[in-house]
């Protein structure tokens, strides 16, 4: 990799026991002009862009690339069981404009905020049907083979239209496939043929007798053909299972020593803003010469995006010291992925045990997740019915590991909340939106979405009671499609 400048190269931030959340290196990256010089952990060279507008700017600019096939895009290695890209029609991932697009715009309407609030109760009701079943198993209850795998794959199951009797041969086969430290390769191989038979299968079913659910209504459509449904229904199965599965079991430790914010407003959105696990997510390509944040990128340099926060204070988070302590003791580093120990958090009347990893989404056209607004509804349930039903589980954070050290003590900074706005006027460009429905999540009272998800404004000059809703969704938006003008 040529620079003009000739960067000091450094170390990608790893999360380690020690420090789960590397903020101090990032931190430390976002002062310092221009971009850094990194690699990854296989030894590629890389771009590190840490600053949130240098972020959009990578994600979002016609010359940079998240498509694999691209000369010089950063090749991590095999970090799912399932095919490439190619052999595949419908994983529209690693596709760019317009092809993503195409994709997408089929999607928006099935994941608005307004559609997904309908499914909640649904939620709820399979959140509760899971917790009833771990307090009647005995004296001890396993979170995350009992409640964090089965709850969204039944989820996903329900959404499908899978019928009640599959679901266990869906939920078996989806484990198997996520679970890329326990099973083989074979195995994951295996697992991806069988879905994909059994997902063709019931496409086949749905196109004959319609019903109401996600697959109907998606090929009543015209706008994808039954193999490419099937890919997209793989990698929503794929990117819905484990990342909503490791959401709730490193949320539950993580309130375990933070009960003060159960039933906060804002929890789940700043548990995915504390907890991104995605680390090598945003990789991306140059495809052209260009310029970011005055440093020359050529033809063929790869970056990866990473923002912690898109708020003024970067590194303030709602949770104590302490958290840091209970997330470094529940995963343990294994090259470029955590992996959970076999530690447990023991009481006089539940175990539970350690979480793995799981992810928040990036800010772009083409990499915010389609059915992200899904996964934080997935989300909010249950925080809420673990209160409900296991208040005493357990009183204080699991245990650390007694083989890892200390971690070094860090200064709580508290979220700022603004106190109100003064003179807040709200613009739309309905023509950029993607229908991410970050501003209708974040600000019901002042956005909406129409039938394919783009966005509504309602009211120009928001009350001081959604000023805060209102910079989020500003923040948040993808596409830079929400302006917010305050005086």
């Amino acid at each position: 990799m040529t620079t003009g400048t000739d960067p000091t190269v450094v170390g990608f931030p790893r999360r380690t026991p020690e420090e789960p959340l590397p903020l101090s290196q990032y931190a430390s990256h976002r002062e310092q002009n221009g971009l850094v010089l990194s690699h990854l952990p296989n030894g590629v060279p890389i771009w590190l862009v840490t600053r949130h507008e240098d972020v959009r700017t990578v994600l979002t600019h016609p010359k940079i690339s998240a498509n694999p096939d691209n000369e010089g895009f950063p090749n991590v290695g095999e970090t799912m069981g399932v095919p490439k890209q190619d052999q595949i029609p419908g994983w529209f991932v690693g596709l760019d404009s317009p092809e993503h697009d195409r994709f997408r715009k089929v999607l928006i309407p099935e994941f608005t905020v307004r559609r997904v609030r309908e499914l909640r109760p649904a939620i709820e009701r399979t959140v509760d049907e899971r917790i009833d079943a771990m307090l009647s198993a005995g004296d001890h209850a396993d979170l995350i083979s009992d409640f964090a795998l089965p709850v969204p794959s039944l989820v996903i199951s329900s959404l499908l239209g899978v019928p009640p009797a599959d679901r266990d041969f869906f939920e078996s086969r989806t484990r198997t496939l996520v679970a890329i430290r326990t099973s083989t390769d074979e195995e994951r191989a295996t697992a991806t043929r069988e879905l994909l038979r059994y997902i063709n299968r019931l496409i086949a079913i749905k196109e004959k007798w319609p019903g109401d659910d996600l697959i109907s209504r998606l090929l009543a459509t015209g706008q994808l053909t039954a193999v490419e449904l099937s890919g997209v229904l793989l990698l929503l199965l794929i990117a819905g299972h484990e990342t909503t599965a490791n959401n709730i079991g490193l949320g539950v430790v993580t309130l375990l020593g933070n009960r003060q914010w159960i039933g906060n407003e804002r929890l789940v959105e700043e548990l995915l803003r504390l907890h991104s696990v995605a680390d090598m997510v945003a990789l991306r390509v140059a495809v052209e010469d260009m310029e970011i944040a005055g440093q020359l990128i050529r033809k063929g340099e790869c970056s990866a995006a990473r923002t912690p926060s898109t708020r003024s204070v970067p590194n303030a988070a709602m949770w104590r010291s302490a958290t840091a302590s209970t997330s470094a003791s529940a995963r343990t580093w294994c090259g470029s992925r955590w992996r959970s120990p076999t530690a447990s958090c023991s009481s006089a009347s539940r175990r539970w045990s350690w979480p793995s990893r799981w992810t928040s989404w990036p800010s772009s056209t083409t990499g915010s997740c389609s059915d992200s607004t899904s996964c934080r509804c997935a989300g909010r349930p249950p925080a809420p019915g673990c209160r409900r039903t296991v208040p005493a589980a357990p009183g204080t954070p699991p245990a650390r590991h007694p083989a890892r050290p200390a971690p070094r003590p860090e200064t709580h900074v508290p979220v700022p909340i603004p106190q109100g706005a003064t003179s807040m006027r709200v613009t739309v460009d309905s023509e950029r939106c993607v229908g991410a429905g970050q501003c209708a999540l974040n600000a019901p009272e002042v956005f909406d979405q129409d039938e394919d998800g783009i966005v509504v404004l309602l009211v120009q000059e928001p009350k001081e009671a959604d000023a805060e809703g209102v910079r989020a969704a500003g923040d948040l938006c993808p596409s830079g499609s929400v302006t917010v003008h305050e005086d």
